[in-house]
This record gives C-alpha cells, structure tokens and sequence, in this order.
C-alpha cells in the first residue's frame, strides 16, 4: 500500500509495509482531535488528542488510557533479579521525580 500525498511545499508519501507504516516527511502527523465527550466508537489502537483533559490518548480494548512522558532528564529501568534480589526500580528522580 502506498498512499502519495502531494500539496504543500512538496510531496509526501506514507507506505504501508508489513512491520508498519512509515511517513516519509520532514513534517508532523495530525491526529484526529476532540473532547472526551466527541470520542468515536472505539476499536483496540485508536490513538487520538483529548481537548477536555489535553492529553494524546489511546483506547487499549477496554479504557482509554492517557499517554504519559517523563521529563526528558528522568528515566527508570526495572532491574530484573539483578543482584541476586527479585528485581526492583532504580531511577535517577531528576527533573522534579522519576518515573514510577
């Protein structure tokens, strides 16, 4: 599948492969937007932005769950049974807290 969108400063093609689907652009992607009360009929994957609440989100099968993103300076890894323990966080808490 390839769909060419031409218009703008340019052409810009979006190609569907089977690993997924790629936008060859400099530009950005639109979402499709509206309030919680304007959600469509959901389906598994949709993904959209939220004016009531501000957030991108997306619907899991069952809920629609808000995307979240940690400062750019936080991080946590689960660690695994590293250490002979059964696993636990580390995070480096910056930017005003760390990942939970």
């Amino acid at each position: 599948m390839a769909i060419t969108i031409s218009g703008g400063s340019g052409t810009n093609t979006i190609s569907g492969q089977a690993s997924g689907v790629s936008v060859d652009s400099t530009g950005a992607l639109t979402l499709p937007v509206g309030t919680t009360a304007q959600r469509p009929t959901p389906v598994a994957g949709m993904i959209r932005w939220n004016t009531s609440n501000t957030n991108l989100e997306v619907y899991d099968g069952t809920i629609w769950e808000a995307v979240t993103v940690s400062p750019a300076d936080a991080y946590s890894v689960y660690l695994n049974g590293w250490g002979g323990g059964g696993g636990g966080y580390v995070s480096n808490g910056g930017g005003g807290g760390g990942a939970a």
